[in-house]
């Protein structure tokens, strides 16, 4: 899926290369999640497979997701589309991307809840997953940017302190 939203500026034809990257990333995502063992089907018995062991392995996947998004954010490299929307309307808005993040993952699981209890009288595909990573995410890239996005900015040469 592919959505434009102009920034204004000259290199809105950037964003077209989201198209490809996100083509090229579900496949990396196909192919890797058959490698990824379902921790309580596989491991009932151990850590890993148990509810703590699989929500300490969420929070991890939340905070690394996190890092990633507001690394390839501040380097203005080619974002994958859910990012690259959020950093548009971030960039049209004035806000920063861990908040916009919050508020973009807030409206997406409420139009989500509504559409299921519309349709299906009752919660579709919204768990506590869903909801960790519609806070944790966001907080990850604001935490993210509060420490390392100016010595970032300054270490590869787009901005000078």
């Amino acid at each position: 899926m592919y959505i434009w939203i102009s920034t204004g500026s000259a290199d809105d034809s950037f964003y077209i290369l989201q198209f490809p990257l996100s083509l090229i990333f579900t496949r990396f995502l196909n192919i890797f999640s058959g490698m990824i063992p379902d921790l309580w089907t596989t491991y009932p018995d151990s850590f890993s497979g148990s509810f703590p062991g699989r929500i300490l392995f969420l929070i991890i996947a939340i905070i690394l997701t996190g890092v990633g998004a507001a690394m390839s954010l501040n380097m203005r490299i080619i974002p994958n589309p859910g990012d690259g929307i959020v950093q548009a309307i971030s960039d049209f808005i004035h806000k920063s991307v861990g908040f916009t993040k919050n508020c973009f993952d807030l409206f997406n699981i409420c139009l989500t809840i509504s559409v299921g209890l519309i349709f299906a009288h009752h919660l579709v595909g919204i768990g506590i997953g869903t909801v960790l990573a519609v806070i944790g995410v966001g907080r990850a890239i604001a935490a993210f940017n509060h420490f390392f996005k100016q010595p970032m900015a300054v270490l590869s040469g787009m901005n000078e302190s």
